[in-house]
């Protein structure tokens, strides 16, 4: 991700498969979600854009967690181990937040979106960070809501 810019911060969550990279501007991280769908030491990237987030201590005890740059959304990004996972676990679990309308899993990956009818489901299935769904830990996040172009809603 160098080529793209200057990296600020790398954290990889190696047993999920996930990883987030930080750009010291806008313009790099852009060149960086350009690579999505290329592949590095064998493995298909899947690049999402930008989170804002709060600067470190603002919002709780773990650096802030913010949405994303264009409103409320109606979607939330899921990852974990989805060994034993089954989608209607999923459907199940977060229809206790609200009324799911779509699911989207990417089994080989280990993410997936969730999709709400109403925004205000979203901070309730937040909350169930860290849970577990069929013996899986779920990392649960806000999906930022974009501003145009390919993904939007």
């Amino acid at each position: 991700f160098g080529e793209c810019g200057t990296v600020t911060n790398i954290k990889i969550l190696w047993d999920k498969n996930i990883g987030f990279v930080d750009f010291e501007d806008e313009e790099s991280a852009a060149k960086a979600v350009k690579l999505d769908g290329q592949e590095i030491a064998g493995a298909t990237l899947s690049i999402r854009g930008k989170v804002d987030r709060a600067p470190k201590g603002e919002k709780g005890d773990k650096g802030g967690k913010g949405g994303g740059g264009g409103g409320p959304t109606k979607t939330i990004h899921i990852s974990g181990s989805f060994d034993d996972l089954k989608e209607d676990e999923v459907w199940t679990k977060f229809g206790e937040c609200g009324t799911v309308s779509s699911v989207k899993i990417f089994w080989d990956k280990g993410f997936g979106f969730v999709d709400f009818e109403s925004e205000d489901a979203v901070p309730k299935a937040v909350a169930l960070d860290g849970q577990e769904i069929a013996g899986a830990t779920m990392v649960i996040r806000e999906k930022a809501a974009k501003g145009g172009g390919k993904g939007d809603k």
